[in-house]
């Protein structure tokens, strides 16, 4: 008599007889169908197997999970903290540099609600963490999210990873879930910050004062007198700002009480993990080649020569004999042409997650689970599969 394999998940019987596999399907109302052969494998690729990737990978223990999970999937988990103070160590130095304690600073800050986007492996080793400001708890995978303006972050929201000296600080954590949600929290708020990194801080200015025209008060530039603010920010062409510029931001934004940070507008995370710096690098030649880049060289002239003759600055402007860097420079330094997108993309948790998830992943992940599942019991019984 030939063997039998029966594989319940609580509404369809799965049936194997030798070498032979047959899936017999029935639904609530005992109506049953049966398939043989390449039908009951795409049957069981499309109903059964599908339902595995929105649980625990290979059924491993997930560990105790916090109240704030959103969303669990193959390679991934979305997490959720509430509106709260966070300590920020900033140290000055560059990681290349002999950073020392001495030049560390802690802030105190509020921030809104945060989205954690884990991405981790088959061992549940972390591999990259996105986070990701919002105003309201996560409703939606296509919720608009905005960028944390905090070094260490890439524009597109992505953490720069830490750098471990001992296996033991990436060990420490359970392999499973829990573990994994651990060393994404840690790894932002917990191994400190430098200042390699600054371009997501960057992006305060670039992309709420000088695009969306929001006043300082509306921002964590809140608490920076417009005097500062003028002799530290006032170039919007900026891709990197000193430690004096973001020690001013953190100490503007620690003045902000909890109560008052959801009022707080933040920038727009972009698409890639680098802003787009063509518009800045080289900008000489954007800036100079804008259509209205001379509009205001008349008005300039006559300020810049206020002790020259009309006519001899007339002369000047007609034959180009003023100084360019110094006319550059008002351009840039009054604003009157910003040559930065005049659109960002809007990041959601779904563009996350997809940049992380392709179909041939999940289908051979889905494969690869079909396989060992049919050769495990396969193996109970005796039987040997056909290469």
């Amino acid at each position: 008599m030939a063997s039998l394999i029966s594989i319940l998940d609580g509404s369809n019987a799965y049936h194997s007889s030798s070498l032979s596999f047959k899936v017999i399907a029935t639904d609530h109302a005992d109506n049953s169908v049966c398939l043989n052969g390449q039908d009951a494998i795409s049957y069981l690729m499309s109903n059964l197997f599908s339902g595995f990737v929105n649980n625990n990978v290979s059924g491993k223990d997930s560990g105790i999970l916090p109240p704030g999970l959103k969303i669990l999937g193959q390679n991934y988990v979305v997490f959720e903290r509430p509106p709260s103070y966070q300590n920020v160590f900033y140290n000055i130095d560059k990681v290349h540099s002999e950073m020392s304690d001495l030049n560390t600073y802690l802030f105190r800050i509020a921030v809104p609600w945060q989205v954690y986007v884990a991405i981790f492996d088959t061992n549940y080793y972390l591999s990259d963490v996105y986070m990701f400001f919002s105003p309201t708890s996560l409703l939606s995978k296509s919720q608009p999210l905005y960028l944390p303006p905090i070094p260490n972050f890439y524009t597109n929201g992505s953490l720069c990873r830490p750098m471990f000296s001992e296996m033991e600080e990436i060990e420490r954590y359970p392999k499973n879930l829990s573990g994994v949600i651990s060393a994404a929290y840690d790894w932002i708020w917990n191994n400190g910050t430098n200042n390699d990194l600054n371009e997501a801080v960057v992006h305060v200015n670039l992309q709420l004062i000088h695009h969306a025209k929001l006043p300082l008060a509306e921002t964590i530039f809140k608490h920076i007198s417009s005097e500062d603010y003028s002799k530290l920010f006032h170039n919007p062409y900026a891709m990197y700002y000193s430690s004096a510029q973001v020690l001013t931001i953190f100490r503007s934004w620690e003045q902000i009480p909890l109560e008052k940070i959801l009022d707080i507008k933040w920038p727009v995370p972009s698409k890639d993990q680098h802003f787009n710096q063509s518009f800045y690098v080289n900008h000489d030649h954007n800036l100079v080649d804008h259509p209205h880049y001379y509009d205001w060289l008349l008005e300039w002239a006559c300020s810049y020569y206020e002790d020259e003759p009309s006519e001899r600055i007339d002369y000047i402007v007609d034959n180009g004999e003023y100084d360019p860097d110094a006319y550059y420079q008002y351009v840039v330094e009054q604003n009157k042409i910003t040559s930065f997108p005049s659109r960002y993309e809007q990041r959601t948790c779904q563009d996350v997650i997809n940049d992380h998830i392709t179909d041939d992943v999940f289908y051979g992940s889905v494969k690869s689970r079909y396989n060992t599942f049919i050769s495990n019991a396969l193996a109970l019984k005796g039987i040997q599969q056909n290469a």
